[in-house]
């Protein structure tokens, strides 16, 4: 009981903080709540409306979501000039005790290894891509620029987030950047990506969605 007037009156905190702005919300129950912009999409889902008053509040039913640039599910035609996802997912875990991993608590000599733990990860999933894309005549997936890893903190969680930009044959280069939050229920991972020209411009927004959240713990 305590937790969901938490969670409404963090709801209507958020509503007078941006009314001008046009963010739909979604929550994945028992995990987050989490502000998207109106320039993107769900992409396919099993989803219900909860209410459509000042703010969408829409429950996700999946352990993973995928929201595209807007207009990609009606197949609009300007839908296909742009490029922009945000993939959330969440792993179940559970410790009474705190975070089921805290990084602020990762020695620095650690992170260089997990920094070279993650570009490898993305280097092995950039090589599995190039080859399923090859059937297709498409690709390959060049890891064109590691930025790296940080520790940064939200809403008093740590989070690892990584960094790197990463082309597709001779399309523009896409800049994407994967967050990792611990908490004591789940591992949640959140990946924001767009092309590079339009991080700072057309899809800056998407970058924002992390000063939405709200973890249910």
């Amino acid at each position: 009981m305590k937790r969901s007037i938490q969670i409404i009156i963090y709801l209507m905190c958020l509503i007078i903080e941006i009314q001008g702005s046009e963010n739909t919300y979604y929550q994945i129950p028992n995990v987050l709540i989490i502000g998207i912009p109106d320039c993107m999409e769900l992409d396919d889902g099993v989803y219900s409306e909860i209410s459509d008053s000042i703010k969408k509040y829409i429950d996700i039913i999946s352990n993973s979501i995928v929201f595209h640039q807007k207009g990609l599910n009606q197949l609009e035609q300007n839908s296909f000039t742009s490029y922009a996802r945000i993939l959330i997912s969440y792993e179940k875990e559970s410790n009474d005790f705190g975070p089921i991993i805290d990084p602020s608590e990762i020695p620095q000599s650690d992170m260089k290894i997990l920094d070279n733990q993650f570009k490898k990860n993305v280097s092995d999933g950039l090589l599995l891509g190039t080859k399923k894309l090859k059937s297709i005549n498409q690709g390959p997936l060049i890891l064109e620029k590691w930025i790296g890893t940080n520790l940064e903190q939200y809403k008093g969680y740590s989070s690892l987030v990584y960094r790197f930009i990463r082309t597709m044959g001779s399309a523009k280069p896409v800049y994407v950047e994967t967050h990792t939050i611990f908490t004591r229920k789940n591992i949640i991972s959140i990946t924001i990506s767009c092309r590079l020209d339009d991080k700072d411009t057309l899809f800056k927004d998407i970058f924002e969605i992390m000063n939405t959240i709200l973890l249910i713990d």
